[in-house]
């Protein structure tokens, strides 16, 4: 199967409410783009997105677990489907892992969680643990799909402010 078509296929299952992730694991596209499709109509939100991702933490120790939520900006705002992926900042690799819990596929294989469901969502949290033999600083991008045909990608998370 060629990538164009790989990557039309994940977008399908992304959407698909009956889905409860890939039972062996996730196409190698899904975690290079963590992007649902750029093609076959589905349009590329570049605007301001009404969603936040925010982090507790930058910089992290072995083996620290770090809080990462996607918090809408608007009160009417719900969406649909996420993915979530840790990136090292200096390196730009997949680093550590996230903690699984209801509604959640984790992909290990990439750093990254996505929903196994399509039922609506008005913020999520997630816990990321960092690599028991590594420090460093770690930012999280993300995607979120609000509805089947209106998505937005390249959230790049941001600390959170203390309360």
């Amino acid at each position: 199967m060629d990538a164009k078509n790989k990557l039309l296929v994940t977008a399908l299952i992304l959407l698909n409410s009956r889905v409860k992730g890939y039972p062996y694991g996730a196409p190698t596209d899904l975690c290079d783009t963590i992007s649902p499709m750029r093609t076959q109509g589905l349009p590329l939100q570049i605007n301001d997105a009404p969603y936040i991702l925010l982090q507790t933490a930058i910089s992290y120790k072995p083996g620290q677990v770090i809080n990462v939520s996607i918090q809408r900006v608007n009160p009417d705002s719900t969406f649909e489907g996420f993915m979530v992926q840790a990136i090292d900042k200096i390196s730009g690799r997949f680093v550590g892992r996230f903690l699984d819990a209801d509604g959640l596929y984790l992909l290990d294989e990439c750093s990254a969680v996505m929903q196994n469901d399509s039922k609506s969502k008005t913020n999520i949290q997630l816990a990321w643990v960092a690599p028991l033999s590594q420090r460093g600083d770690v930012i999280f991008r993300g995607t979120v799909i609000e509805k089947k045909t209106k998505y937005y990608e390249g959230l790049i998370s941001r600390l959170e402010s203390p309360r």
